[in-house]
């Protein structure tokens, strides 16, 4: 009788285990799926943006694809935060993040985003972002260059 009781508590314990293990590969199983669609959604926005910008600048209208591309980074810094203080962004997001604050300053956001929206959320996450150096390693030479004051295209000092 007692090596009953004990096979039938081993038994429902195994029983338990392996309920517990096939729920946790489902819902895991089902966020990656999740996450592979918002990933593919991301990739689709910015192929799609990306080649918008520039169709304007094999046509000639370089200040649309500069808009464009303006709106995009003016977005993706509003929303990388997502309302996390700076210590708990990662390095690599931080410094995106410091790169379009240099980018900004230089090129100040205008009052209207591509698609007529308030810049004013872009404005506050700048003076939120803190003034630190950028990483040489985190950006391209030309990208470098040109928050040093060169001109990508001439290497020399932008007028």
């Amino acid at each position: 009788m007692r090596w009953k009781r004990l096979g039938l508590v081993v038994a429902v314990g195994l029983l338990m285990a392996v309920c517990f293990y096939a729920g946790w590969m489902t819902g895991s199983l089902r966020k990656f799926g999740w996450m592979l669609e918002v990933q593919e959604a991301e990739v689709t926005g910015s192929l799609n943006q990306e080649a918008s910008a520039l169709t304007y600048i094999r046509a000639g209208d370089h200040e649309k694809a500069i808009r464009l591309l303006e709106t995009r980074v003016g977005t993706v810094a509003t929303t990388l935060p997502q309302g996390r203080e700076w210590v708990e962004l990662g390095e690599s997001q931080r410094q995106s993040l410091v790169l379009a604050k240099k980018y900004f300053a230089i090129y100040p956001p205008r009052s209207e985003s591509q698609f007529g929206g308030s810049v004013e959320p872009l404005k506050e996450v700048l003076e939120w972002i803190p003034d630190e150096p950028l990483d040489p390693e985190s950006c391209s030479p030309t990208v470098r260059l040109l928050l040093e004051g060169g001109h990508p295209d001439t290497n020399q000092p932008v007028e």
